[in-house]
């Protein structure tokens, strides 16, 4: 296996195990809390994924994580998640926190670019859209609690 395969596995793992700790923590504070979040987080992870199926951008030639499937390209779902992560629970951590989980959610990006699997159109644009819908779902979630 090659070392960015490993990389990738790596930060994918350590995003869903943010996400069970986010999920866990809104498990303590509210129930209602925990079915809003995750049922706003499977929308957006939704249309996300709609938007990749309608779109079908092709991916760059050749990728080295022996990714097969050819479109579905923009925008990149990895980059879309850590940063919806990071946003929708940032009210939850510290701030040092908050902004510590950049570091590996910026690495996991370059490293879909770095690998080939995206260009950093698609990554630019998964940020954006969990940047904006992880702020939103926050907001959601905090207003109605």
């Amino acid at each position: 296996m090659n070392k960015l395969k490993v990389i990738n596995y790596l930060l994918t793992a350590f995003f869903v195990l943010l996400a069970g700790w986010l999920l866990y923590l809104f498990s303590q504070q509210s129930f209602k809390k925990l079915i809003v979040y995750v049922l706003l987080s499977v929308i957006n992870l939704g249309i996300v994924t709609l938007i990749r199926k309608v779109v079908n951008k092709n991916r760059p030639e050749k990728n080295l994580l022996d990714k097969q499937k050819q479109g579905e390209a923009w925008p990149s779902r990895h980059s879309y998640s850590a940063f919806y992560v990071i946003f929708s629970s940032w009210f939850m951590f510290p701030t040092w926190l908050s902004v510590f989980l950049f570091f590996p959610a910026i690495s996991l990006a370059i490293l879909r670019v770095k690998s080939k699997v995206h260009d950093y159109r698609d990554i630019l644009s998964g940020m954006s859209l969990g940047i904006i819908s992880g702020i939103l779902v926050a907001y959601i979630v905090q207003k109605l609690f």
